[in-house]
């Protein structure tokens, strides 16, 4: 028999070779065709690819056939229907063997009937056959359920979900941070629409692949613990719902405090780029009008939130445990990640002379086009409401403005956090957030936006991230810093760091202009350099080096500004984007 013979779809490899030659790799390119030298005669390992929709898998499948080494005639690319059966495959696999196909594609296996219930058949057939398996599926979660099951001992994982900064500028050829939250996260075509550029097209795309993938994978499970019980009675529909409004808290959603507090205390102290310098210091709002906007803080509240909150009745009582169980889905669709912060709190007067220590852990979305969409939504709420008509033009623009600012902050800081932590082994470095604050002191609250610490060297780097092109550095009439890398230089949060986490290895400004040394030992660095360099070489020793080295000896130190000329206009710790 021929190849053709085959029940199942099959795909012409020669269909599609020319095209993915042309296509940049992702990195994880390299470890799938390592797979493809390792001898299976006699082993039971498979190779999994899995991820949401428009993640790169079959992009992925397609490069490793035209650029390995086998010819295309020993390939054997199949594609899973609706109605297909592990028989089905069973066969596939007995007339590649006759065939001498050497590797087998199987995409979309989780549209096999029975696959999770009776993976551990399948995993069978495919780890005896002594052929190179790829699997891939859609159904994220389906694969994830099965390797439970059965299969996770016998395969090798590749996920495509998590698509980092530095992959992001590989694959398009372009190093801007902004566009990589605007449109990062999905593997489309970048000169073309892209796949999510709005918040309907992000709530869809919630909808097809997060929503759909839960509701179909839990839908086949006969054996579903009583756990889950509940969750496979909720209608997709409205399970949609329940999913798009936490991934709504999970993308950062602003508190409504935000509006009412933080925003209009910043936007009140702003000036307007189209003001006049004899007007600078004039407030933006009257007092009157500040005093109104803080005593409607409740009703801005009671205004916003049905907006916020995703629509939809829920006709299935949804309890605290099914929230639970599906924030449990979402992580193994690696659909989330968690940032970890450590506090540090002073107990007297003198700061961190009598130290409490706390944890938290920040779960957050990890593709940031879907975080940005419904967080920028935020602003929408905002010129939508009527009691922003009032204000001058002036105002709006600051209060837009400073909204979409803090957004792209809290993201950059959120992704540059993430892909170090994501770049490093863990097993020799942590990756996260401190904060310092004084019982003593309430509007004491010093924050360091990225610790890493070298375990096996005893050892740190402290970094401030801000989503800013200027770099400012303000020294005060004692000698000490208050400008943009404050926080890292305070004595205080130095004592403690040195004793707490070894000796360290720099203090540094991520931002988005160039790479400059400064006229204290502080280093500003480019964000897009830096997160590259960090994922070149997977180590700090290195990255910092090779940064370093780039940098002209006289650095930039004519765009440092000195206290006789900047006032210092530093906004809060726990609102400074």
């Amino acid at each position: 028999m021929e190849k053709g013979d085959v029940a199942m779809k099959q795909i012409d490899c020669s269909s599609f070779i020319d095209k993915a030659k042309k296509l940049t790799p992702r990195h994880c390119l390299e470890q799938m065709m390592k797979f493809l030298e390792y001898d299976v005669s006699g082993e039971s390992l498979l190779m999994e690819i899995y991820g949401l929709r428009s993640t790169g898998k079959t992009t992925l499948m397609q490069q490793l056939v035209a650029l390995s080494d086998t010819p295309i005639d020993e390939w054997l690319y199949l594609e899973a229907d609706d109605g297909d059966t592990i028989d089905d495959v069973e066969h596939a696999i007995l007339q590649a063997q006759d065939n001498g196909i050497k590797h087998v594609i199987i995409d979309e296996i989780t549209n096999l009937k029975d696959f999770i219930n009776h993976a551990n058949i399948l995993a069978d057939v495919l780890a005896s056959s002594n052929l190179h398996i790829i699997i891939a599926g859609t159904d994220s979660l389906s694969i994830a359920f099965a390797n439970k099951d059965s299969l996770y001992h016998r395969v090798i994982k590749i996920p495509t979900t998590y698509i980092s900064f530095a992959e992001h500028c590989q694959v398009y050829g372009q190093t801007d941070l902004d566009d990589y939250i605007k449109h990062g996260g999905l593997m489309d075509n970048h000169n073309l629409k892209p796949l999510v550029h709005d918040i309907s097209s992000c709530k869809d795309y919630v909808n097809t692949s997060i929503a759909e993938n839960i509701s179909r994978s839990v839908s086949r499970i006969s054996n579903i613990n009583d756990s889950s019980a509940n969750i496979k009675k909720i209608p997709v529909r409205e399970l949609s719902a329940v999913i798009e409004r936490m991934v709504e808290d999970y993308s950062g959603k602003f508190d409504l405090d935000l509006f009412t507090k933080e925003l209009f205390a910043v936007v009140l102290t702003s000036i307007p780029k189209e003001m006049t310098k004899e007007s600078r210091g004039t407030a933006i709002f009257t007092p009157f009008q500040r005093n109104q906007l803080q005593k409607q803080r409740q009703e801005i509240i009671k205004e916003f939130t049905p907006l916020i909150n995703a629509t939809g009745t829920v006709s299935v009582e949804i309890t605290t445990r099914d929230v639970n169980i599906i924030q449990e889905y979402l992580e193994e669709m690696d659909v989330l990640s968690i940032t970890h912060t450590k506090y540090f709190r002073s107990k007297s007067t003198e700061p961190f002379k009598n130290i409490a220590y706390g944890n938290n852990d920040e779960i957050y979305l990890i593709q940031p086009s879907i975080k940005y969409y419904h967080l920028i939504q935020s602003t929408n709420y905002i010129k939508e409401s009527e009691r922003y008509d009032a204000l001058s033009e002036a105002q709006r623009t600051a209060t837009i403005g400073f909204v979409e600012t803090y957004i792209l902050g809290l993201m950059t800081e959120q992704v540059v956090l993430f892909d170090v932590k994501h770049s490093l082994p863990l097993d020799k470095y942590s990756v996260y957030k401190t904060v310092f604050t004084s019982d003593k002191k309430d509007d004491y609250r010093r924050e360091i936006d990225l610790m890493i610490c070298d375990k096996e060297a005893n050892a740190h780097w402290s970094f401030e991230i801000k989503h800013s092109s200027e770099l400012v550095q303000i020294i005060n009439e004692h000698g000490f810093s208050t400008g943009q890398d404050k926080n890292l230089v305070a004595p205080e949060v130095v004592e403690v760091l040195n004793r707490q986490y070894g000796k360290s290895q720099g203090t540094y400004v991520l931002y988005n202009g160039k790479s400059s040394y400064s006229a204290t030992e502080t280093v500003w660095l480019n964000i897009s350099d830096f997160l590259i360099a960090v994922d070149k070489y997977k180590d700090m020793d290195l990255a910092i080096k090779a940064l370093l080295q780039d940098i002209p000896i006289d650095g930039s130190v004519e765009q440092i500004k000195s206290v006789d000329n900047v006032p210092d206009v530093e906004q809060d710790d726990d609102i400074d984007p």
